[in-house]
C-alpha cells in the first residue's frame, strides 16, 4: 500500500485489509513522504502483519518498488490504494480461485463510489471488465482489485515512475502471460475524490496522453506499428 497525504481515507482503508475473511496476509504500507498526519493515523496499526515503512516522496510508482522490494515468498501479491475499500471476502476469494485454477491472474468487478454525491456505479458502465488480451491495448478495464502470482510480478520488473503506473504493469504481464480471469464479482470500492491522481487528470486537457504513451510502449515492445484507440473519457 502506497500512501501520500491520505489522512482523510488511510485508517478506513487499512481497516478494510484487517476486515478480511481471509487471515494470512501481510500489508506492507510505503509511506511516499506524507506532511500530513499520516504517521499518527499508520501508529493506530499494531497488527504484526503490517509493516511500515516511510521513504522520501517520489511518487506512487517509486513507491510500489520500495513497498515490492519487501516481498518475501508470498505466493500471491497485489497492492492496494490507500483510499480504497476492499470487500470483507476480496482475498479470500481471489486467493481461492487462484489455488483452485490454472490462471496467473485474477481481477474481479469494481464499484465506482463517487464521494461528494454518494453515487455509486459499476466499472463496467464505462469500460467492459470481461477479459480479453487485445483489448488491453485499447484502453484500461482491469478496475482496481487484483492478486496475480508473484513470478508473473517478478518476470514483469518494477513499476514506472510515471502516471499509469498500474495499466503499464498489466499489460507487460499480459504479455508474459494470457491467463487473465475477472471474476463478476463486486468486491471492492474505488473511492472518487478530488485528490485521487485520476481525478486531476482527468481535468487535464488531455486526460488520456498517459494512456496513450503506455499503449505506444507496449505496441514497440510487441512490434506494432498502429496506434491505438483511447478510452472515451468517464465524463462523457
Amino acid at each position: 500500500m502506497p500512501t501520500y497525504n491520505q489522512e482523510k481515507y488511510l485508517k478506513e482503508s487499512v481497516e478494510s485489509v484487517l476486515n478480511q475473511t481471509f487471515k494470512d496476509w501481510r500489508l506492507v504500507i510505503a509511506d511516499d513522504g506524507s506532511t500530513d498526519s499520516t504517521s499518527e493515523i499508520l501508529k493506530i496499526f499494531t497488527d504484526p502483519r503490517i509493516e511500515i515503512y516511510t521513504k522520501k516522496n517520489g511518487g506512487t510508482g517509486m513507491a510500489l518498488n520500495f513497498g515490492f522490494s519487501k516481498a518475501k515468498d508470498e505466493e500471491y501479491q497485489t497492492w492496494w490504494s490507500s483510499d480504497s475499500l476492499m470487500k470483507p471476502e476480496f482475498l479470500e476469494k481471489l486467493s481461492y480461485f487462484l489455488d483452485h485454477n490454472d490462471f496467473d491472474l485474477v481481477y474481479c468487478a469494481t464499484e465506482q463510489w463517487e464521494e461528494s454525491t454518494d453515487r455509486r456505479w459499476p466499472l463496467s458502465e464505462q469500460a467492459d471488465q470481461t477479459w480479453e488480451k487485445g483489448k488491453l491495448l485499447k484502453y484500461c478495464f482491469l478496475g482496481i482489485g487484483w492478486l496475480w502470482k508473484k513470478w508473473l510480478k517478478d518476470k514483469a520488473g518494477e513499476y514506472q515512475t510515471e502516471i499509469c503506473e498500474d495499466y503499464d504493469m498489466h499489460l507487460r504481464m499480459s504479455e508474459l502471460s494470457d491467463k487473465f480471469y475477472f471474476l463478476n464479482e463486486f468486491l471492492v470500492t474505488n473511492r472518487i475524490h478530488p485528490e485521487t491522481l485520476t481525478s486531476k487528470n482527468s481535468a487535464s486537457d488531455d486526460p488520456d496522453c498517459y494512456s496513450r504513451i503506455v499503449q505506444s510502449k507496449a505496441r514497440k515492445r510487441r512490434g506494432h506499428l498502429k496506434i491505438a484507440n483511447v478510452h472515451p473519457r468517464w465524463d462523457e
